[in-house]
């Protein structure tokens, strides 16, 4: 049902931790028995640790101190499991792809033939010594090993879902606090290290689910689909359009996606009008006046679906790519889906309107707009 399929993309259940948590149970069941593990015997804490991480439900939920416990435990077993083999490259691995760097490790952790060397005849010292780093670093960071009663430390503390723009400045969202983790069906992958091997204040993830979607068909086989998606559909600051959308994305509320091109017009916002020669015609909100004006003035040449945007002089049509530079074909609205050949022109001849341009020396439209549909 739509219900099952909202609950599994929102599903942040760590696969990690199916493969860890049962082998540091084994450590921990051997820690009077073993005799490498003499030096953890006088630690406690490290007994509190395990009883939170096997009464997990080993959801990456933002809310979670058991994540932040389990996440932070994953890097240093890694890093005592794989540093003699990997060396440099194992920060960079996981400032890449944390995943890639865990691999190994799970795989040496199932007994895959060929990596029983990464762990050996040490598995207990790696599980247990990460254990004990892992508790070092929460004393270090937070000031108490096991989580606070009246105020735990939480997986949000240190992880968040960042959104950089390439131009920086205001157009940059920030970072918030996500659930999931690496290998989680909601995945929101990070590192707990660059890429020098350092541990970062914050482990900021820059992969997750672009959008969210579920599509269902009624009784008439029209879709009807559930959706939602981070940010907004404007990449415009100023626009009330350019975030609008993020809190559904972060609490994984879904929205009806509209379809049919009557309750899209019943729930117009804004449309934008162009002009053929791709100057700014004008600005309709909240209604459909000049319908027959957009479609005349850039549905002409891509058939009467199509939903043009300001970006001078541009067009977009939901079928195909069309470019009108040059010598390609364009669409005919009378006869939709049919390319017909725009007229030749002889070698060096140039259009009507761009000779009266040349002629009056008026600075009008380029001789050869640039028009392209999407």
């Amino acid at each position: 049902t739509p219900a099952d399929l909202a609950e599994l993309q929102w599903d942040a259940r760590s696969t990690l931790a199916d493969d860890l948590i049962p082998a540091l149970g084994q450590s921990v069941a051997e820690l009077g028995t073993d005799p490498q593990l003499a030096q953890f015997r006088g630690r406690p804490e490290l007994i509190g640790l395990f009883s939170l991480l096997s009464s997990w439900d080993r959801q990456m939920r933002r809310s979670s101190s058991e994540a932040l416990i389990f996440f932070a435990f994953t890097h240093f077993v890694a890093q005592r499991a794989l540093s003699d083999d990997l060396g440099p490259l194992l920060p960079k691995l996981f400032d890449f792809e944390p995943a890639y760097a865990l691999k190994p490790l799970r795989l040496a952790l199932r007994g895959v033939k060929g990596t029983e060397s990464l762990i050996g005849t040490e598995r207990n010292l790696v599980l247990m010594g990460g254990l004990a780093d892992a508790a070092d670093w929460l004393k270090q960071r937070f000031g108490s090993v096991l989580p606070p009663v009246m105020k735990p430390y939480q997986w949000q503390d240190v992880h968040s879902a960042t959104f950089d723009h390439v131009l920086g400045g205001k157009w940059n969202a920030g970072a918030f606090p996500v659930d999931g983790s690496v290998g989680t069906v909601n995945v929101s992958a990070s590192s707990m290290v660059d890429a020098a091997g350092k541990i970062k204040g914050s482990w900021s993830a820059r992969q997750g689910s672009l959008f969210r979607m579920i599509v269902t068909f009624d009784g008439s086989g029209a879709p009807t689909a559930q959706v939602n998606f981070p940010r907004g559909n404007s990449g415009d600051p100023g626009s009330p359009y350019y975030g609008n959308a993020h809190d559904n994305w972060l609490s994984g509320k879904q929205e009806h996606l509209l379809f049919g091109r009557s309750e899209i017009e019943s729930n117009l916002a804004e449309k934008i009008h162009l002009r053929r020669d791709g100057k700014f015609a004008g600005l309709a909100q909240f209604g459909v006046e000049g319908r027959q004006s957009l479609v005349e003035r850039c549905g002409r040449r891509v058939g009467v679906n199509a939903s043009c945007h300001f970006l001078p002089p541009v067009c977009r049509s939901p079928d195909r790519r069309v470019s009108v530079r040059r010598r390609a074909f364009r669409l005919d609205a009378r006869r939709p889906g049919r390319p017909v050949r725009p007229p030749r022109r002889r070698r060096g001849q140039r259009s009507r309107s761009c000779r009266a341009a040349r002629k009056g020396g008026e600075a009008v439209r380029p001789c050869q707009p640039r028009a392209a549909f999407a």
